[in-house]
């Protein structure tokens, strides 16, 4: 398991490594901005897997730990080794020409499934972090459920929703609350899908910029798609279908 690293695996490994810190500390005192440093985080450890392995990944990334632990903290540890983790298995996933499809549901169900984690140690160490989630969402939901019923009254849908709906939402709801870790997880993994989806895309766009041959997202037809569209665009700002024709330019200085 443990092997001699080279000299370039090392010099590497380290040199991302500290990168990946200073995205964290932009990240981290930047006031706006922070989640866009969060991703070229991962971006850094996609590239490193595709040219060192993951071997020299996992290196830099008790590096990348040990560094942030002594700088920030050690309440940043948990979202960094998750940052982390997502670029080594997209760098995996890319490496191995993984399914776009079967990429996207190992990350989205793994991703929710850390971060679920994540929650559950917080409120291991406070006690409090799943108790207010769910009061919240007991206010929201009593809130959500009076403005329904006032607005179906004013429609005139006041019978409808009493004997059909409101039937339904209550016994959805009441398991919801009764089984909250599953509700929370489905919650999180909804969350997760536009989420990994984007950082994917991002991802692959930034790795086939910098000449690494992968599988491309969203796919070839979908980026001739796009290519093909702002293409016409262009065609059509130049032939004034966005705009003032050439013909009504030339009559409206003749006019003037």
């Amino acid at each position: 398991m443990f092997r001699k690293l080279s000299a370039i695996e090392i010099a590497e490994g380290a040199l991302l490594a500290d990168a990946a810190v200073i995205f964290q500390l932009l990240n981290a005192y930047l006031p706006v901005g922070g989640n866009f440093f969060r991703l070229l985080m991962m971006i850094v450890f996609t590239v490193l897997v595709l040219r060192r392995g993951v071997y020299v990944a996992l290196m830099a990334t008790c590096v990348t730990l040990f560094l942030v632990g002594i700088v920030l903290g050690p309440q940043y540890l948990p979202f960094v080794l998750l940052s982390d983790a997502a670029g080594i298995f997209l760098g995996l996933a890319m490496r191995w020409h993984f399914h776009h499809i079967l990429l996207l549901l190992l990350g989205v169900t793994f991703g929710a499934l850390s971060f679920f984690g994540i929650l559950w140690l917080f409120d291991l160490f406070t006690g409090t972090v799943f108790i207010s989630i769910i009061t919240q969402l007991q206010r929201v939901y009593g809130i959500v459920l009076s403005l329904l019923g006032l607005v179906a009254g004013r429609l005139g849908l006041g019978m409808w929703w009493g004997q059909q709906i409101y039937p339904l939402v209550t016994a959805v709801a009441t398991w919801a609350f009764a089984h909250w870790p599953i509700a929370i997880y489905a919650c999180l993994w909804i969350f997760f899908v536009p989420v990994v989806t984007i950082i994917y895309a991002v991802t692959n766009f930034c790795v086939r910029l910098l000449g690494y041959k992968v599988r491309p997202f969203p796919g070839n037809r979908m980026n001739k798609f796009w290519l093909r569209s702002a293409y016409r665009i262009r065609k059509w700002r130049k032939e004034g279908l966005f705009g003032r024709r050439h013909g009504d330019e030339h009559e409206s200085k003749a006019a003037y």
